[in-house]
């Protein structure tokens, strides 16, 4: 079928009126006289000069005015114009308009709104295009007569019926069905339907028709379906004699394809000869205006909503944090506060549990034969879990706080009802009304403590910001078990001296010892990334022969040595699974070592509250042939240096305090100097500048501690 598609184009002597003060409209609308020999703009400042003129019969085929004028405004003038010349277009125009300027403009009678963007130049554009669709059927005819008010419901595409329905409607779609019973009920044409634009910005998809047939039309993308693709993006209105999209025609129809703003497009199937499709084209152009200003209420209302739900969002985050930095701020002053690492332990988990986010909160530590998590302490809604489940540190076993413990890392299970059938820990967790799930790794001295964990009622509960402030929370648990541990230590009047003997001669001191013929003496030891680091004055041997037995010795990371007096100072690196690691690990404070090519001995320290028998046990798990040879109870000499000790250690940080003791083991303070600063920073593994930082902030705190020097 032939089809004929026009556009509005100016070939006559067309008039735009402008009222107001915007060099902008005025600049937009001389370009269309630049595009059209035709027309031509006349400007009015006020709006009673228009008035005026139009009184006395000046030319005016369409009004375009400003919001503000000076005296009163657009709509102002609208609400004239539309008394006394009903037919007569009018555009109201300019950044200042908003949504409810629209929507009032539009009930008042306008023929178009265009809210111009100052920041986006393109609105000049879909201004002229607006404005040349308003001239459209407006060729010179006689000057229109002053009717009454009434005509102005049928003006606006049917009654205010219609218009109250646009702006009360709460969605696209009601929007839609209002435009298209207006279009086909109201104003009496054969059908009508609504094209709105997909989200993805590809599809125009028909949301309301009339009538509704029996096929279920599918979306039109974007070059396809000329006609509704180029209304859609030109803003021109489009005549075409003949079927309608959605629709066929008889002999005498024609069909009108209408743009609706930036949201789709109405296309209408209207009957009779082509003046009757001009009349109708009118009256279709200002429903499709009061459609546009109708979707642009919903869109601005939805984005407030969404708006308003990011900021609660947003609200819910901060609130999260300050909950998580309170919880950390607990663990802080738990760690300063606590005389025992139970009573640390019972504060971190009430304090969590407190906050109203966690159902349930509980620490494990790793048992005296390092294959099962061990329950420590609680609080929440425990209900019986920790019995159901199974602890045991086996690859097998897929439990949270087993699974983060085994992976030293941090484990998230978002949905526990994810994976039902697959693990029985899953099963027992929402019997009890968990939902998610989340724990940590717990260190003591760089080894493998336990571990903490938090369920919530919620799903999805722990984002990684919640995840990354339970990093820095298990941080300070650890940090607080080292200065609990170290303030005990120091402060405890009482102590347990452990003598412990390698009888069998394969342990590495008597080996090194029977292979070189050296004498080994105890400097000091550290306690440094999961293992130890032992200090060993060496004399009697080769260094070359000593340093070969050491770095061939299993259990043995690095080796490292420089000139000590007589002899060699060594250093040692040792795996995380040697009786020395195991020592430190456990609490213990090794004093001494002694070896020979038969046996080696250990004097070991306790505080007097350790369980010794379960200590021992730990250390026979990496040393089998260990054994206590004796344990004496002894009250250490007062020293009024104890309180100064214990506050000085509390100031450094575990690494400041490393640092500060391998620089004093290695004879860095020696003079001359034993090791040089890029030296004992490899023995740290950090780099000089670290290390010169680490020193020189850790003499500040004794310094400032020692002359009672306040920190700023």
């Amino acid at each position: 079928m032939a089809s004929d598609v026009s556009h509005v184009t100016l070939d006559w002597p067309a008039t735009v009126v402008v009222v107001g003060e915007s060099e902008r409209v005025e600049a937009a609308l001389e370009a269309l006289t630049a595009e059209h020999d035709g027309a031509r703009v006349v400007s009015f400042k006020s709006p009673r000069a228009a008035l005026t003129s139009l009184e006395d019969g000046g030319d005016a085929d369409v009004i375009v005015s400003t919001k503000a004028l000076d005296s009163g405004s657009g709509v102002d003038l609208l609400r004239h114009v539309t008394e006394a010349y009903p037919d007569l277009p009018f555009v109201l125009a300019g950044a200042d308009v908003t949504v409810t300027d629209e929507r009032t403009a539009i009930e008042a009678g306008a023929t178009d709104v265009v809210r111009l963007d100052p920041a986006d130049s393109s609105g000049d554009g879909v201004l002229r295009a607006r404005v040349r669709r308003a001239l459209e059927g407006s060729r010179p005819r006689e000057r229109p007569r002053v009717a009454d008010r009434s005509d102005a419901p049928r003006l606006l595409g049917g009654t205010s019926e219609t218009i109250r329905r646009l702006f009360e409607a709460s969605t696209r779609e009601a929007v839609a069905e209002a435009v298209v019973e207006s279009a086909t009920k109201t104003l009496d044409n054969r059908y009508a339907a609504v094209y709105l634009l997909d989200s993805d910005g590809q599809h125009l998809r028909r949301v309301a028709a009339a009538p509704v047939d029996d096929d279920s039309e599918g979306p039109v993308r974007a070059g396809q379906g000329t006609r509704l693709w180029e209304t859609f993006v030109t803003g021109d209105v489009h005549r075409h004699r003949g079927a309608s999209v959605g629709q066929e025609t008889g002999a005498d129809g024609a069909s009108v394809t209408l743009p609706i703003g930036e949201f789709g497009v109405l296309d209408v199937a209207v009957d009779g000869p082509d003046d009757e499709a001009v009349g109708a084209g009118e009256q279709l152009t200002n429903l499709a205006t009061a459609a546009t200003a109708a979707l642009e209420q919903i869109a601005e209302s939805q984005s407030l909503q969404r708006q308003a739900a990011e900021l609660d969002e947003r609200a819910g985050r901060l609130e999260r944090r300050r909950t998580l930095v309170d919880a950390l701020s607990t663990v802080q002053r738990a760690a300063i506060e606590a005389e025992s690492q139970d009573e640390l332990e019972q504060r971190v988990v009430n304090g969590l549990a407190d906050t109203g986010q966690f159902a349930f909160v509980r620490i494990e530590r790793v048992g005296s034969q390092r294959d099962r998590l061990e329950p420590r302490t609680w609080a929440g809604a425990e209900r019986g879990y920790l019995d159901a489940v199974d602890l045991r540190l086996d690859e097998s076993v897929q439990e949270p706080a087993v699974r983060a413990a085994r992976t030293r890392s941090t484990l998230v299970v978002d949905d526990i009802t994810t994976g039902l059938r697959d693990d029985t820990w899953r099963e027992e967790a929402l019997t009890r009304g968990y939902q998610s799930v989340l724990s940590v790794p717990l260190y003591r001295d760089d080894r493998l403590w336990g571990t903490l964990t938090v369920h919530a009622t919620d799903a999805d509960a722990f984002d990684d910001e919640v995840a990354g402030a339970f990093d820095d929370i298990a941080s300070a648990i650890s940090n607080g078990i080292s200065v609990v541990e170290r303030k005990r230590s120091l402060l405890s009047d009482t102590v347990i001296d452990l003598e412990l003997t390698l009888t069998d001669g394969t342990d590495l001191f008597s080996r090194v010892a029977r292979e070189t013929g050296a004498t080994l003496d105890f400097e000091g030891v550290l306690a440094r990334d999961n293992s130890a680091v032992l200090f060993l004055v060496v004399t009697d041997a080769e260094p070359a022969a000593v340093e070969r037995a050491f770095e061939s010795a299993p259990l043995v990371d690095a080796v490292d040595h420089v000139p000590h007096g007589d002899g060699e100072l060594y250093e040692i690196e040792l795996e995380s699974v040697s009786l020395v690691s195991e020592i430190l690990s456990s609490g213990g404070t090794l004093r001494d070592l002694t070896a020979d090519g038969d046996t080696t001995r250990l004097l070991v320290t306790l505080p007097a509250e350790t369980d010794v028998r379960r200590f021992v046990e730990s250390l026979e798990q990496v040393a089998p042939d260990v054994r206590l040879h004796s344990r004496t109870q002894r009250t250490r000499p007062s020293r009024r240096d104890q309180p100064f000790r214990v506050e000085f250690e509390q100031r450094l940080t575990d690494r400041q305090l490393e640092a500060l003791r391998t620089a004093l083991l290695s004879g860095y303070f020696e003079w001359p100097r034993e090791h040089t600063a890029e030296e004992v920073a490899s023995l740290l593994d950090i780099s000089q500048p670290t290390f010169n930082r680490h020193l020189r902030v850790s003499l500040k705190k004794l310094l400032e501690l020692l002359f009672d020097v306040d920190e700023e």
